[in-house]
C-alpha cells in the first residue's frame, strides 16, 4: 500500500512568495510520481490511500481538478 497525505493541491501558498508557481508544480509532479510507483509492477502497489486534503480548498480550480482526476483514472482496474 502507498500512502499520501496532505497535499493541498491548488494551494496559493502566498509564503513562497515568487517561488509559490515552482512549489505548485512541484507539489504536482510529486503526485505524477506517486503514480508512476503505484503503476510499476516492481513497486508491488496494489493500493493508493490518501490521508488527508489532496485538494486545498473544497471546490479546487477546474484544471487541478482534472489534473487529479487523470492521475486517479490512470490507476483505475478493469
Amino acid at each position: 500500500m502507498l500512502v499520501l497525505a496532505d497535499l493541498h493541491l491548488g494551494a496559493p501558498l502566498p509564503e513562497w512568495g515568487p517561488h509559490a508557481n515552482r512549489r505548485r508544480e512541484a507539489i504536482r509532479n510529486a503526485l505524477t510520481e506517486i503514480v508512476e510507483t503505484a503503476l510499476d509492477p516492481d513497486e508491488g502497489v496494489h493500493a493508493v490511500l490518501v490521508a488527508g486534503d489532496l485538494f486545498d480548498r473544497p471546490d479546487p480550480d477546474e484544471e487541478t481538478a482534472v489534473f487529479v482526476f487523470t492521475c486517479i483514472e490512470s490507476m483505475a482496474v478493469g
